[in-house]
């Protein structure tokens, strides 16, 4: 009983020290041990989003409806919420 005791503690030390070993020969070679990690592609670069003044919809300036007005650009989702801009704009300036 005492050999397998033994033996047991032997194959042990032989795991522990097989992994050491492992350890720091990946950390002098510049690895860190462990399987590479899967290189993911870095984000794309997040475009800017507008605020429809109309329906409140934000959408991209590629797909934009725009209206440069007073110095500014504005982003429309639609033409019909262009259209609706327009028309509250015109009925504001006649009143």
């Amino acid at each position: 009983m005492e050999f397998l005791a033994q033996v047991f503690e032997v194959i042990l030390w032989a795991v522990f020290l097989y992994w050491l070993v492992k350890r720091v020969s990946g950390w002098l070679s510049g690895r860190s041990g462990r399987p590479p990690e899967v290189h993911r592609q870095p984000p794309a670069p997040t475009k800017t989003l507008h605020r429809d003044p109309v329906c409140g919809t934000y959408v991209s300036e590629d797909i934009s409806r725009r209206l440069d007005e007073g110095g500014t650009t504005l982003h429309f989702c639609s033409d019909q919420c262009r259209m609706r801009y327009l028309a509250r704009q015109n009925r504001s300036a006649r009143a």
